[in-house]
C-alpha cells in the first residue's frame, strides 16, 4: 500500500510538473504570437523560464553579426534567490573568447549543462562571474532560427542540491525554438516598419522639395524628416558657398551657430566628408584630434553625409548628432 502510494503522489508530482510546463508552453507561445515588439517580448519570457526551471535566474542574450559577443537583451532574477541591491544585466556585453560553455553551445547548436559552474572548466573564463552570481548549476541553450545560432538563453541556480536534468534542458531547448522564431518574426516587422516609415519620409521629402521654393522652408523639413528615419539629438544641414562650407539650416542647434562657416581647407569632419564624398561616422568626438566642440555643445557621437545633385556634384553635408 505505501509503495502504492508513493507511486501515485509521484505520478500527481509529474502530472502536475507536466502542466506545469504545458502551461508556460502556451503563455509563451501567446506572447509570442501577439507581442511584435522585442523589448516587450523577452522580458516576459525570460521571467517564464525563470519560473518554470524555479531558477535563480534567466538571461536572453544576443549574437552580434561578427558572432564575437553577445549582448544580454532580457534578464529576470527571482527576489528570494538574490539580494536586492544587485543590478539588471541588460545591455552587458559578453565576449565569446574563453567562454568556453557558450563556444560549445554555439559550435554544437546544441544546449549544455554545467555542474560546479565557479570550478567547472567550461567556465573557466568567467569564474569570476559565476563566483559574484554564486552559480551552482548553469543551462544555456542556443537561440535557433533556420539553422543558425542568433543568440543563447542561460538559465542557472544557486542552490547547491539544484542540478538541472536532461529533461529540462530537452524542454529548455524546445522552448528556445520558439523563442527564436519569435525573435526571427519580430525583427522582420521591425524591419518592414522600418522600411515602410523611410519610403514615406522620402516621399514627403520629395513633398517639400517640390512643394517650396523657400530654401529655408526645404532645408528645415528635410533635416526634420531624416527625425523618422535615424534617431538623433540635433541635426544640420551645411551648404557650400564659394571656399567655405556654411551651417545653413538645423534643428536643436544654437542659433548663433546658424551661418557658422568652415573654410574648405580646413580639418573639420564636416568639410572632411565633403572633400571625401563619403559618409563618416564619429562614435566618439572626444577620441577624435580634429573635432572642435562649440561652446555649449553636448555632441558625443556624430555622423555626416554628402549631398549630391547630378549637375552640380556634390552640394554640402547633411548631419546628425547624438549626445549620449
Amino acid at each position: 500500500r505505501k509503495q502504492i502510494e508513493a507511486a501515485l503522489r509521484e505520478t500527481r508530482d509529474s502530472l502536475a510538473r507536466r502542466v506545469d510546463e504545458l502551461a508556460t508552453l502556451n503563455r509563451i507561445t501567446q506572447t509570442i504570437a501577439t507581442v511584435s515588439d522585442l523589448h516587450s517580448m523577452l522580458p516576459i519570457i525570460a521571467k517564464e523560464m525563470a519560473l518554470l526551471f524555479d531558477a535563480r535566474n534567466s538571461g536572453i542574450a544576443l549574437l552580434d553579426n561578427l558572432q564575437t559577443r553577445l549582448t544580454v537583451v532580457a534578464d529576470y532574477t527571482q527576489k528570494q534567490h538574490t539580494a536586492s541591491t544587485e543590478e539588471s544585466a541588460v545591455g552587458i556585453v559578453l565576449p565569446l573568447k574563453n567562454n568556453f560553455a557558450t563556444l560549445r553551445v554555439i559550435g554544437r547548436k546544441q544546449g549544455i549543462i554545467v555542474s560546479q559552474a565557479q570550478h567547472n572548466p567550461l567556465t573557466a573564463g568567467i569564474h569570476n562571474i559565476m563566483r559574484k552570481r554564486r552559480t551552482q548549476s548553469l543551462m544555456i541553450v542556443p537561440l535557433l532560427a533556420r539553422g543558425e545560432v542568433i543568440g543563447t538563453i542561460g538559465i542557472d541556480t544557486t542552490d547547491a542540491t539544484r542540478e538541472f536534468t536532461p529533461a529540462e534542458l530537452k524542454l529548455a531547448e524546445t522552448i528556445a525554438g520558439q523563442i527564436a522564431g519569435g525573435i526571427e518574426n519580430a525583427r522582420l516587422f521591425e524591419q518592414e516598419q522600418r522600411r515602410r516609415q523611410m519610403a514615406e519620409s522620402l516621399r514627403e521629402v520629395s513633398t517639400a522639395l517640390m512643394g517650396s521654393l523657400d530654401l529655408k522652408t526645404v532645408l528645415q523639413k528635410i533635416v526634420r524628416q531624416l527625425e523618422k528615419v535615424i534617431s538623433y539629438d540635433s541635426g544640420a544641414i551645411f551648404l557650400k558657398e564659394g571656399d567655405n562650407l556654411v551651417l545653413s539650416s538645423g534643428v536643436n542647434l544654437q542659433q548663433d551657430t546658424i551661418g557658422h562657416r568652415f573654410p574648405l581647407t580646413g580639418q573639420n569632419p564636416t568639410v572632411h566628408v565633403l572633400r571625401r564624398q563619403h559618409a563618416r561616422i564619429i562614435a566618439d568626438t572626444a577620441s577624435d584630434s580634429a573635432w572642435q566642440q562649440w561652446r555649449g555643445s553636448r555632441i558625443k557621437s556624430w555622423m555626416g553625409a554628402p549631398l549630391f545633385t547630378f549637375e552640380h556634384g556634390v552640394i554640402g553635408v547633411l548631419t546628425a548628432d547624438s549626445f549620449s
